[in-house]
């Protein structure tokens, strides 16, 4: 039995200057940067920098508000002939579609925005252009496609490293994630090392917990439980002092899929719903069903069949709306174990055969039915 890698979120994140989280401090800056928008109701390049300021905070955690900015910030540049405003719009309206599931406006506003800030050699445009390569990378990793996902991130390394080292802890993050996608752990482990030491050389503490904690997700891949509880140990006070939600999500998903090798499923079960009530309040569908996935699969390796199947049923539905196949792939293995735990042969192997044609069409390589939790055994 084998689970998918614990911590596939990509690190999204605004230009360079960080990436936003839901918490008590970070909802008191929000509310802040709100008010000096509404202090300022000129349509001049200072509203703009305010605009950027808010969404910059606001990416990747509650963006429930931040389109009518960002279109504002396009209305306002084209009239003063902000480049800078520009290309900050475009590169945060990727952001925004990709974190909403919508590939094709991604894709669209990512053009833009290369285009923009290709034609650029200041250090903001420069910087910029590096981060929308990693996070492209994420589009990328989405539909599975991780060699081209490792090519737009080895070219943001490239960018770091000549400008920027205290950035490159989030590349080498997210390239260790695609060389477990790609079932090279070796190569994988080596970039969560190098991911660590360069956040801890940076002295980022947020960017130290993640780094680690995608460790631990690598560590769980290989069954090495005790060396992922001792790290889990040694940054649970970082993580409660941060108070960040999505490192929340991956601490708290991680402790459960520990304790659900421990068989401690009362303990895995109150684990996985911590992290999967911080993936409803980020406002991001692919952190959801990243949640959905296992605790469905605890629940039900548990006993407890009624309530694995309404997150069940969930996980399905949402995968297929917003096209996630990884997560399609998922729901299609949970749901013919949750049919063989019923004993409801006839429906398992339904499920089955979805799991079976949906990994052999083009966009899964060969070797990725190997991701499959429970393999043949259904």
């Amino acid at each position: 039995m084998r689970w998918m890698s614990t911590a596939q979120r990509f690190i999204i994140v605004a230009a360079a200057m960080g990436y936003g989280y839901i918490g008590t401090a970070q909802t008191k800056v929000l509310d802040s940067i709100k008010a000096e928008i509404n202090k300022h109701p000129q349509r001049d390049t200072l509203r703009v920098r305010i605009i950027t300021d808010y969404a910059r905070a606001a990416l990747n955690g509650n963006t429930s508000q931040l389109l009518p900015y960002l279109n504002e910030v396009i209305s306002i540049s084209k009239e003063q002939n902000y480049r800078k405003g520009l290309q900050a719009a475009y590169h945060y309206k990727q952001i925004y579609y990709s974190d909403k599931e919508d590939a094709e406006n991604a894709r669209a506003y990512a053009d833009t925005a290369f285009m923009l800030l290709k034609k650029d050699t200041s250090k903001f445009a420069v910087t910029s252009l590096a981060w929308l390569h990693n996070n492209v990378a994420g589009d990328y990793a989405k539909l599975a496609d991780y060699k081209r996902a490792i090519d737009h991130l080895t070219q943001a390394a490239i960018i770091f490293e000549k400008i920027d080292p205290d950035a490159l802890a989030s590349v080498y993050g997210n390239i260790a994630i695609m060389y477990a996608q790609l079932l090279l752990p070796e190569r994988a482990m080596e970039y969560d090392r190098r991911a660590i030491a360069a956040a801890e050389k940076a002295g980022d503490s947020l960017s130290f917990a993640r780094r680690n904690i995608g460790y631990v997700s690598r560590l769980l891949d290989a069954q090495n439980f005790r060396e992922a509880t001792k790290i889990l140990d040694k940054i649970e006070p970082v993580v409660m002092r941060l108070d960040n939600n999505a490192t929340y999500i991956f601490f708290y998903q991680n402790r459960g899929l520990v304790s659900k090798h421990e068989k401690q499923y009362e303990k895995a079960i109150s684990n996985l719903k911590k992290a999967y009530d911080y993936s409803l309040q980020n406002d991001n569908k692919q952190l959801e069903l990243t949640i959905l996935d296992p605790l469905s699969a605890v629940l039900t390796e548990s006993g407890k069949l009624k309530e694995a199947k309404q997150y069940l049923d969930s996980l399905l539905a949402k995968s297929v709306a917003f096209k996630i196949r990884t997560a399609e792939l998922n729901a299609y293995n949970n749901l013919a174990h949750w049919y063989m735990q019923n004993k409801d042969y006839e429906n398992a192997n339904k499920f089955l055969f979805k799991k079976n044609k949906l990994i052999r069409q083009p966009f899964f390589r060969r070797d990725e039915r190997k991701y499959c939790r429970y393999g043949n055994a259904v």
